[in-house]
C-alpha cells in the first residue's frame, strides 16, 4: 500500500504521450508486505507514478507488456556525473486505466476533496516465502503491474458556525 505524498495533472499535444496525464509521489505506508532484496529499505524510497488514460497499445518499434497493465521498475543510486546531479534511489512506473476510472480519478484530484489517498498495486513475478514477498531488485529491475486502486478518504464536511443574530440599534431596531 502506497500513500501518496502529492498530485500532480498535465495535458499534453503530441503522439509520444497521452493527451492527460495524472502523476504522483507516493511512499510506502507501513502496511507493505514486500521487501526488496539486493537494495535499500522500501520504507526509504519515493514512488514517482505514471496513470494515463485508455488502454495500452505499443507503438510500431515497442515491445507489448508481456502481462498486466504497467510496469514499476526500481533505479538505483546515483552519485552525480559532471553537470548532471545525482539522485538516491527510488521506484518508478507507470500503468493505464479505463477512461471511465481515470475520469473520475482526475476529478478527484482536481477537487482536492480528500484528505487522505492511498494506492494499492499488485506487482509480478515475485518471490514469496512463508512471511513476506521480495523483489530482487539486482537480478529483476522492472515488474508488471498487474492491478492498481486508488482510494480517496473523504475530509468530514465543515458545518459552519450559526449565524450571529443582528445587532440592535435602538429601539426599533
Amino acid at each position: 500500500m502506497l500513500s501518496v505524498q502529492s498530485w500532480s495533472q498535465a495535458v499534453s499535444h503530441g503522439e509520444q504521450w497521452p493527451p492527460r496525464q495524472l502523476r504522483c509521489i507516493a511512499r510506502t505506508s507501513g502496511e507493505e508486505e514486500l521487501r526488496l532484496t539486493g537494495g535499500p529499505n522500501i520504507r526509504t524510497l519515493d514512488f514517482h507514478l505514471l496513470i494515463s488514460r485508455g488502454e495500452y497499445v505499443p507503438g510500431e518499434r515497442e515491445r507489448a507488456l508481456e502481462r498486466g497493465i504497467g510496469i514499476l521498475a526500481f533505479a538505483e543510486e546515483r552519485e552525480p556525473q559532471d553537470d548532471i546531479p545525482g539522485s538516491g534511489a527510488f521506484c518508478h512506473g507507470w500503468w493505464w486505466m479505463p477512461e471511465t476510472l481515470y475520469d473520475e480519478t482526475w476529478e478527484q484530484v482536481r477537487g482536492q476533496t480528500w484528505q487522505e489517498c492511498r494506492i494499492e498495486i499488485d506487482i509480478a513475478p515475485i518471490e514469496y516465502d512463508t512471511l513476506h514477498f521480495h523483489w530482487d531488485v539486482k537480478l529483476r529491475k522492472v515488474i508488471y503491474i498487474t492491478r492498481a486502486t486508488v482510494r480517496f478518504n473523504r475530509r468530514k464536511p465543515q458545518l459552519l458556525p450559526p449565524p450571529e443574530p443582528p445587532k440592535r440599534r435602538g429601539l426599533f431596531g
